[in-house]
């Protein structure tokens, strides 16, 4: 009996041959390398997860890495993804990347693959300060009250007193030339 042989890269396959026709589909697979940037998505019997990332390191169990974004745009430092069937590695541009880092609110550097925030952002608890009436810095305890954010949106909440003393001696060098 005849035997057909296929051979995909390091793969031999050995089918009978008796004379009816074959049919398969090659897919490429795509391998991720060290300093490829790439998104992951992750297999699970009830959702699907992707991640966004440059390989740091990769073997033949799995993809490390110094930093990932999720789709819910969280940072995670340091970890890996196995190397398996329930994992889909995607080849990605390093402006892909840059722009999901962005997007949740990070300014990505591809040399470094290091993260700096686009914007001061408080966390609940931290001290602001503002301008008071009177055009002096005051302070005031972070918190989720609207009034704080929405002068955080209009970037008039401040990490420091310096920096807002700052903003205070812009603003009345204005009202100075009227």
């Amino acid at each position: 009996m005849k035997k057909l042989i296929i051979k995909i890269g390091n793969e031999t396959h050995e089918l009978p041959y008796n004379g009816e026709t074959f049919s398969f589909e090659v897919k490429e697979h795509y391998v991720p390398k060290v300093g490829d940037c790439v998104i992951v998505e992750c297999r699970n019997p009830n959702k699907n997860s992707f991640y966004w990332f440059k390989v740091k390191e990769f073997t033949n169990t799995m993809v490390d890495f110094s930093l990932a974004v999720g789709e819910d745009l969280t940072v995670t430092k340091e970890g890996f993804f196995n190397r398996d069937n329930s994992r889909i590695y995607t080849q990605i541009t390093p402006e892909e990347l840059k722009a999901k880092y962005a997007e949740a609110g990070y300014d990505w550097d591809c040399e470094s693959d290091t993260i700096k925030p686009l914007k001061w952002m408080p966390k609940v608890g931290d001290i602001v300060w503002y301008l008071n009436l009177l055009f002096n810095p005051a302070r005031v305890d972070f918190d989720n009250d609207i009034r704080l954010k929405l002068m955080l949106e209009k970037g008039l909440l401040f990490p420091t007193e310096a920096e807002c003393q700052k903003y205070a001696d812009h603003c009345l060098k204005y009202f100075d030339k009227k």
